[in-house]
């Protein structure tokens, strides 16, 4: 509900602003369809007036709902969801049936005036997705991957579909390995099961950019409060100056010289993924 999400929102932007992270808002398009609702989202740039901030939309929505969505937060970017799978299984009243979405994407992408990203929401990306944005102008992809919060499972749950999606997709360290083979040239934002700061240093050894993390996050808000989470932030930052350390990197650019080897899992994927040249 509306008053549980604004609770949350705020919440999230005070601790975003004593850590110092980056946040992103949840869609707004209910606050696009009901304008009365928009306060919810303004007050996280009230309770981060200096932070980073990413809006967020939906890729139905027009460049003209894109603007208005940045302005409410004073937005620093824009990201635009695609949850094609989430799509399938919600009514046809709800869902967005057309997936025409990757040109409205660009059209936003080149007029906006900040950057865009288009963010999966759980169920990976995949080489063929990869090579489709890497020609357009977006300036960043969040990968989404499978393992964290699923949309396909929120939507049975609430009695909209029986059809069952959650073995469906890539997690995040797949999507991580269809870029490196899909040649990616986007900035990527690793997202989808992270819950440590041991998954952070992986993501970031995988080639991510940036990583986030939301259904965990949530959870400890919602169980333990805002205080154990932004404890909870502390202690992954310490971490990951102990985890540099051990792998003998000074800064993020250094993971780049870093060996490691891949699960048997991900070695299996791979195999499949190179020697069939298999292209989803």
């Amino acid at each position: 509900g509306s008053k549980m999400g604004n609770r949350i929102n705020l919440e999230l932007a005070e601790i975003a602003a004593s850590q110092k992270l980056a946040m992103a808002v949840g869609s707004q398009s209910i606050a696009l369809k009901y304008p009365e609702l928009a306060e919810g989202f303004r007050q996280v740039r009230q309770h981060n007036p200096q932070g980073f901030i990413f809006a967020n939309i939906g890729a139905g929505h027009s460049l003209e709902n894109a603007q208005k969505a940045v302005e409410m937060l004073s937005a620093d970017a824009l990201e635009i969801h695609i949850n094609t799978g989430q799509e399938l299984v919600m009514k046809d009243s709800e869902g967005d049936r057309s997936f025409y979405w990757l040109e409205n994407i660009n059209g936003i992408a080149e007029n906006l005036g900040v950057p865009v990203v288009v963010k999966e929401v759980g169920f990976g990306m995949s080489q063929k997705m990869f090579k489709q944005l890497s020609q357009t102008a977006v300036a960043g992809i969040n990968i989404g991957g499978k393992g964290g919060t699923n949309f396909a499972w929120i939507e049975r749950e609430r009695g909209q579909t029986t059809l069952n999606l959650d073995h469906y997709g890539f997690t995040g360290p797949e999507s991580l390995v269809e870029a490196r083979l899909a040649k990616n040239n986007k900035p990527l934002i690793a997202t989808g099961a992270v819950s440590s700061s041991m998954d952070i240093l992986a993501a970031q050894l995988f080639g991510a950019s940036l990583v986030s993390s939301a259904g965990y996050v949530l959870s400890v808000l919602k169980d333990e409060g805002s205080q154990a989470l932004d404890e909870l932030f502390s202690q992954w930052k310490d971490e990951l100056v102990k985890l540099y350390t051990l792998v003998g990197a000074r800064q993020f650019n250094d993971l780049s010289q870093v060996e490691f080897i891949y699960n048997q899992s991900l070695r299996h994927f791979l195999e499949e993924r190179k020697d069939k040249q298999i292209i989803l």
